[in-house]
């Protein structure tokens, strides 16, 4: 290992990680941790320190003798150097006082005065604060990321990105297992987990716009955000976050042109490839335990696999519910109302009709490319699964509710003109919370207040509450994020869709803005912005009647290629799953007491759902919907709306719908990740 290296720490979602380089290059470090590997299996005791005569002697000249510390030395070193302690919002808001040289903290707002810009980072030197900047060069501050950003994507080579992120999956990966087991509904209808292995200890408080979340997990669990496009079936990384060229808007994401071709990013999450088993254990419980490497019994997540079932490192899902730009192209970006349902005329360019249906969705997103497709089952099922295992409970809503619980509709109290607000008496302003979003519509001589008329939206759609402020003793007017408009004795309001981008307020990679509990607000579970008021539809999937008790096959396919919205191509070239759902009522919300996961086809289904004890606290706590059709197809419509409060959440499963049914409360995701089978 001679030669001239430096170690740089590199800021991804307020994460810190260091990378080796050398003469620029990263090194191959497989030599070294089987060197690393020898020399810890050659002591008794792991935590002895080694000398650099015996360092030198394994190493095998990989370094100089004068070049080698010891254990204690290096962790003196790296004891000394920075240690991240935490987010602020302002500069003013650092602290003063219980200071050690190297803490470092991150700043969200800019401060022109001391040099900040947003999300800048500053380190304690004794005496104040250095701006770091994002990198630290440990042996010089360098605040010019051009080097990186070449190295990384440099528009020619767009492996580099993909090399970098499978070098740092292999120097994050930890070697233990990290598992939750719970009893058979029958046993104990508690909806709580036991956390095994290494995952006991471990835990996440979400953060909101004013806590910061708290997170002892290690960094390989969490997600990074990034740019990224699919070309024939192979994701390719653009940017991450933390690059000059990084993007969340339309306007801010850059296109990138490869080999003559032209291609526009969306915002994604990068998740690090897991191993997994789930089923009933050797004490007779269910048990998920996942594992970051190869383990007799785990197998490689579905999502893990490339177009020909081989490991890949990671796998990306749509950081955002998919909207349309102002070119009409569907993506995931910030800033964007998702794209759903909505029926006849209505002046105004908001409320665009999207039918973001099962059938639909096939066409929609193939215009972005063959592998683009709506979330595919797997993906649902990946977040569900990690949400069991971070948070020790299946009952999802009570860490974490969702825009489920927020429905709400009002005629404005006031008339006004050239404002950008709307007046409501004092008890409905406070049924609607800041920073969430709603629509204004003038109605005029229509009578039917439902979501889904375009004049309910015809003034302004997803407008986010920016403020409150008192009109008089009786009425509070809510600030939006809108231009000027004009409101009258027939324009109403009405709570909606959380626009994307949301994740901004929250303090981490886990949260929701203002309050996780209350049902107001969307949730972000590690980076994702999910549950934000509407079902979002599968992509890959559809459910077949098969008699009148209201049993459901499900057929799929993990080939985004392949989709088709005429059932019997989905028969025939669709994998039917061993799995089916078996409701106990008809037409009612049934409480999930069972999930199955099929791991051939990389899909998790309820499986038992209505028995007796079942309900919004017990079991999992999220409800099944089937209504008493006797033969058709429905699609598979994910998480729950805004009215449905206790019965939505990441496990609820709606069947109600046929395959080409919209509403506006039915979204999809962006997906491309179908591209297997």
């Amino acid at each position: 290992m001679a030669g001239n290296f430096k170690v740089r720490m590199y800021d991804l979602q307020n994460r810190y990680k260091f990378k080796v380089f050398c003469s620029g290059t990263p090194y191959d470090d497989s030599e070294v941790k089987q060197d690393i590997s020898d020399l810890k299996n050659s002591k008794a005791n792991k935590s002895e320190t080694y000398s650099k005569s015996e360092a030198n002697t394994l190493l095998n000249a990989k370094a100089n003798t004068s070049d080698v510390y010891t254990k204690s030395e290096i962790d003196a070193k790296v004891s000394s150097v920075y240690k991240y302690k935490g987010s602020v919002q302002n500069y003013s808001n650092l602290p003063t006082t219980g200071l050690t040289v190297g803490d470092v903290y991150d700043i969200k707002n800019a401060d022109s005065t001391h040099g900040i810009k947003a999300g800048d980072n500053v380190a304690w030197n004794g005496t104040t604060w250095d701006v770091l900047s994002g990198i630290v060069d440990l042996s010089e501050i360098n605040n010019n990321i051009a080097n990186i950003n070449g190295f990384l994507f440099d528009g020619t080579n767009p492996t580099k990105i993909k090399d970098f992120l499978t070098m740092m999956r292999a120097m994050l990966v930890t070697e233990g297992e990290y598992g939750v087991e719970w009893d058979l509904f029958a046993t104990n209808n508690s909806s709580s987990c036991t956390k095994l292995y290494d995952n006991v200890g471990l835990s996440i408080t979400p953060g909101t716009d004013s806590v910061a979340e708290v997170n002892n997990y290690p960094k390989i669990f969490d997600s990074i955000d990034c740019n990224y496009i699919n070309i024939n079936g192979e994701d390719i990384i653009t940017a991450l976050k933390g690059m000059s060229n990084y993007g969340e808007t339309p306007s801010e994401i850059q296109n990138v042109t490869i080999d003559g071709v032209t291609y526009t990013p969306d915002v994604g999450t990068i998740h690090f490839s897991r191993y997994e088993k789930y089923g009933i254990n050797s004490s007779g419980k269910f048990e998920y335990s996942m594992s970051w490497i190869p383990k007799e019994g785990y197998n490689l997540i579905d999502l893990g696999k490339d177009k020909n079932g081989n490991f890949k490192p990671y796998f990306i899902i749509a950081k955002c519910v998919a909207g349309y730009d102002s070119n009409n192209k569907v993506r995931s970006a910030f800033g964007l109302d998702p794209a759903c349902h909505l029926t006849g005329s209505s002046a105004g360019d908001e409320n665009a009709d999207h039918n973001m249906n099962y059938t639909n969705c096939i066409n929609i997103f193939h215009t972005r490319g063959n592998y683009y497709s709506a979330a595919l089952m797997s993906e649902y099922g990946f977040i569900m699964r990690d949400f069991w295992l971070k948070f020790g409970t299946r009952n999802t809503q009570s860490i974490m509710a969702g825009n489920t619980s927020n429905s709400y509709q009002y005629a404005v109290a006031t008339a006004e003109n050239d404002v950008h607000r709307v007046v409501l008496t004092n008890a409905q302003a406070d049924n609607i919370d800041l920073l969430s979003c709603v629509s204004v519509g003038d109605r005029g001589t229509a009578t039917n207040n439902d979501r889904i008329n375009k004049y309910m939206h015809n003034i302004c759609k997803c407008a986010r509450v920016i403020a409150k402020e008192t009109v008089d003793t009786d009425h509070t007017a809510l600030i939006l994020d809108h231009a000027n408009f004009n409101t009258t004795s027939t324009t109403y309001v009405s709570t909606m869709h959380e626009r994307s981008g949301y994740s901004k307020f929250v303090r981490g990679r886990y949260g929701s803005p203002i309050n996780n509990t209350n049902g107001k607000h969307g949730m972000v579970f590690n980076g994702i912005e999910i549950a934000v008021g509407g079902y979002e539809v599968a992509g890959n999937a559809i459910l077949d009647i098969v008699d009148n008790t209201g049993k459901r096959e499900v057929y799929v396919t993990n080939n985004a290629t392949k989709l088709s919205g005429t059932v019997s191509t989905i028969k025939s070239t669709y994998n039917k799953s061993s799995l089916s759902i078996q409701p106990t009522t008809l037409n009612a919300w049934n409480y999930i007491t069972r999930y199955d996961y099929d791991l051939a086809n990389g899909l998790m289904v309820p499986t038992e759902a209505g028995q007796s004890g079942s309900g919004t606290s017990t079991g999992f706590a999220d409800g099944l919907y089937v209504d008493n059709a006797a033969s058709g197809q429905r699609e598979c419509l994910w998480l729950g709306s805004l009215a449905n409060s206790g019965a939505a959440g990441l496990s609820c499963l709606n069947m109600n719908n046929g395959i080409s049914n919209g509403a506006w409360f039915i979204l999809a995701r962006l997906s491309t990740n179908g591209v297997r089978g």
